[in-house]
């Protein structure tokens, strides 16, 4: 049965508007930036729509406007489609650069239809926009097949490389046609092969589009299960996980690590005085005020409640002594504003460093809540070290205890 192009137009047509329909139902409850990459990927396809539905109006329309509109389309379609997979692949989305490809594509079938009739020449503006846009995929996709690779990246690199591979293979037989090469390479065919090929493009990508979509909503998931959601710091969950890699890398090249236990002095007086809403401002204030004072690589983390744990890599007793009290002392040199009004703020402090024997951060957690308490009994506003030893204090010595126990 020989291969019929309008027959292709419409199972292309159909496919695609169907596959935006299906999306637009499936996706109702998307919000945010799903939502709108899901808008993009629609109106990609419903463009691509309309280029093979115009390519079934030869009855109604000229034959050149169906070539020139019906590319045309086709091309926006697909320049669109390449920006909503760059934006799920996390690329910048390049909407200029492949707008801009899009309009020069359409222009030069225009030339080669009306101005310098040309097959060949069409066929070669379509080419080297196929690979414009399959270059702007594959490049931030080219690790996909390493270790680590998704399957959604897969897909599309898959996809796009048979894109580049079937068009391609149509402008080089149309060009050695063209030439007299002599070399029979079955355009005809090579026609037909690069049409199924676009055909199912909107199909294999889509499938691509979703993955890649599942792929990122696991991941903000899984992000979300490790942050707090109203600081927006560590969370129990991620500070064991934080505390597992890094207490075993200390112990594997022999380095040092300490924790601190840090806990806001008399909130339930802010809850009580500003109400709820007002302790929670407080609390992402005091959590700015901590991360300004620890390290990039130390890691802030909340227990619950007014209870914060900071985690310090490549840290000893006593740098664990003067980081803390560092802190304690940043946070008390400025009052915070709640509602409008001036309000005291102190942290006490409870520190501790790993120790032989140490079996995780549980451990290190009971010493530390050791020191907190003692300084909590000690009047507040201090630090205190678990592991004994002289006052290593690096402010007035009133604030800076040592807790034997």
């Amino acid at each position: 049965m020989p291969f019929d192009i309008p027959t292709a137009a419409l199972m292309g047509s159909t496919q695609a508007t169907m596959l935006a329909a299906t999306l637009v139902f499936a996706t109702r409850g998307y919000v945010g930036p799903a939502r709108r990459s899901v808008h993009v990927w629609v109106a990609s396809l419903l463009l691509q729509a309309a280029g093979w539905m115009l390519f079934r109006q030869h009855a109604f329309f000229n034959a050149d406007f169906v070539r020139i509109a019906g590319n045309g389309l086709l091309v926006l379609g697909f320049a669109e489609a390449t920006r909503t997979l760059r934006i799920m692949c996390g690329a910048p989305q390049h909407r200029a650069l492949l707008w801009t490809t899009a309009l020069l594509t359409t222009l030069a079938i225009a030339w080669f239809t009306r101005l310098q009739p040309s097959y060949v020449g069409r066929i070669n503006a379509l080419g080297l926009a196929a690979t414009a846009f399959s270059l702007q995929l594959i490049w931030p996709l080219r690790d996909s097949f390493g270790r680590g690779g998704s399957p959604g990246r897969r897909v599309i690199l898959l996809m796009m490389l048979l894109v580049v591979a079937s068009m391609g293979w149509r402008v080089l037989a149309a060009d050695l046609a063209a030439l007299g090469a002599g070399i029979d390479l079955a355009p005809c065919l090579a026609d037909e092969v690069n049409t199924l090929v676009l055909m199912i493009e909107p199909l294999l990508a889509s499938v691509g589009f979703l993955l890649l979509y599942n792929e990122a909503a696991q991941s903000e998931l899984a992000r979300m299960a490790r942050i707090d959601p109203l600081t927006r710091i560590a969370n129990r969950r991620a500070l064991a996980e934080h505390a597992r890699r890094m207490i075993a890398e200390a112990v594997r090249h022999g380095r040092e690590f300490a924790v601190l236990l840090i806990d806001a002095d008399h909130f339930k007086r802010v809850n009580d005085q500003f109400g709820h809403a007002g302790g929670d401002s407080v609390l992402c204030t005091l959590v700015a005020r901590l991360q300004r004072a620890l390290r990039a690589s130390d890691v802030l983390g909340r227990l619950g409640g007014e209870e914060f744990v900071a985690l310090l890599p490549d840290t000893g007793a006593a740098a664990a002594l003067e980081t803390a009290e560092r802190v304690r002392a940043a946070i008390a040199a400025d009052a915070l504003t709640v509602a409008g009004q001036p309000h005291a703020l102190t942290v006490s402090i409870g520190v501790t460093a790993l120790q032989p024997g140490d079996g995780g951060l549980e451990d290190l957690l009971h010493r530390a809540d050791r020191a907190l308490y003692a300084a909590k009994r000690a009047g507040r506003n201090r630090v205190v070290a678990a592991d004994g030893g002289q006052d290593a204090a690096v402010s007035p010595a009133p604030a800076t205890v040592a807790d034997d126990d």
